[in-house]
């Protein structure tokens, strides 16, 4: 050992040599450590964004993309929500994405109404599923705002959505004359209505079979029995009554009566007002209608109407010749110059004087009158819905 050197300095010595050849080298471009010597590929190049909080995507052309928006170096990126290269997220700057449109993401682009994102598009909301805005007439139902939209069918008439809600129709509780007999207010129309006995039946129609008055008087050439059932058809069509096509006339001809011609069952007689005027066509003939039929197939009011019937109050032929030949002329005369007549009924007669009222209900005047009416003047027909068609 050389003398100059003392053995504390040679042992310092030591300890710094073995520490210098335990540290690995360093590169000095990166002061990253040396690779392995088993490794052939070097690490791959990195960019490093100019925000610490940055991070990076590597696209498949070598670009980075960040997906922190709060990113200040976008030199690299081709989209600042999105990947590279996906244009119909990505934002334009303006607000609007650029490329196609896509319902659902939030932002209302080009060809769309309105985009409340994929959770409150729907089409019963007031944005739709195709991101258009909701209205009346786009056959969707606007929930809470709209109660019925048939889109193209929409309309003002009976029945229909009008303006997106339910216009006049069965179950409004309205009576509209044109289409119902009567609007009980129930999800059918059925039910009670004050002031009226008969019940108002699913569809908006009495409980009962309807007898009216026709409107206007016809002339005694009525085409027959036959004729005068087609009358009585034709009135209840153009009034829209249920059923119309099973009226037949309360009239008789030298050999049938409404004996033969109507059916009877226990079915109640009402007016279109609803007003009962007998319990069935039984109690119809042994009683009579009450207070009289007075109610036409418009709804109309009528008092003191003569009637075509050649009925006798028991329902049977009152005459086996006066009937205006089978209610086929209106001549004045007959071939041996006799007057032309017909039996016929009277109608309704006002509650006051009494003594009028009771001779006309206790003769049964509303079927047959004591005065007969000459062939060539005009009456009413009553009109009754048959049991069967």
């Amino acid at each position: 050992m050389n003398p100059r050197i003392s053995p504390h300095s040679f042992l310092i010595f030591l300890v710094l040599l073995l520490g210098l050849s335990c540290t690995p080298p360093v590169l000095p471009e990166t002061g990253t450590t040396e690779a392995p010597s088993d490794t052939t590929e070097p690490d791959p190049p990195h960019t490093t964004p100019t925000t610490s909080t940055a991070a990076a995507l590597s696209t498949t052309d070598g670009t980075l993309t960040t997906l922190d928006s709060t990113s200040t170096d976008a030199s690299t990126s081709t989209a600042s929500t999105g990947l590279a290269g996906d244009t119909t997220l990505g934002s334009t700057g303006d607000g609007t994405t650029g490329g196609a449109s896509l319902c659902g993401n939030f932002v209302v682009d080009d060809g769309e109404e309105c985009d409340l994102g994929p959770m409150h598009n729907w089409d019963q909301g007031a944005c739709t599923s195709q991101c258009t805005s909701a209205k009346c007439g786009d056959g969707l139902l606007f929930a809470g705002v709209e109660t019925c939209d048939d889109g193209e069918q929409n309309g003002q008439g009976y029945g229909q959505c009008n303006d997106c809600q339910p216009g006049l129709r069965c179950g409004d509780g309205v009576l509209t004359p044109e289409f119902e007999e009567c609007d009980g207010g129930g999800p059918d129309g059925g039910g009670e209505i004050e002031g009226i006995d008969t019940k108002c039946q699913a569809g908006c129609t009495w409980d009962g079979r309807i007898i009216f008055i026709s409107s206007t008087p016809v002339s005694a050439n009525l085409g027959g029995l036959t004729g005068a059932d087609l009358h009585c058809q034709n009135l209840a069509e153009a009034a829209k009554l249920s059923g119309f096509a099973g009226y037949r006339a309360w009239l008789s001809d030298a050999d049938e009566s409404p004996l033969e011609r109507l059916e009877f069952g226990p079915e109640r007689l009402v007016l279109l007002s609803g007003v009962e005027v007998a319990a069935n066509l039984d109690a119809l003939i042994a009683k009579g209608p009450g207070d009289g039929i007075t109610v036409t197939e418009q709804r109309k009011w009528l008092m003191e109407a003569r009637v075509w019937t050649n009925t006798a109050v028991t329902g049977e032929v009152f005459s086996d010749t006066d009937h205006c030949k089978n209610w086929t002329s209106i001549a004045p005369t007959n071939p041996d110059n006799s007057l032309s007549a017909a039996s016929t009924g009277l109608n309704a007669m006002p509650k006051l004087p009494a003594d009028d009222w009771d001779e006309w209900n206790d003769g049964r005047w509303w079927t047959s009158f004591l005065v007969p009416l000459q062939c060539s003047y005009t009456a009413h027909l009553y009109c009754i819905e048959d049991a069967t068609p």
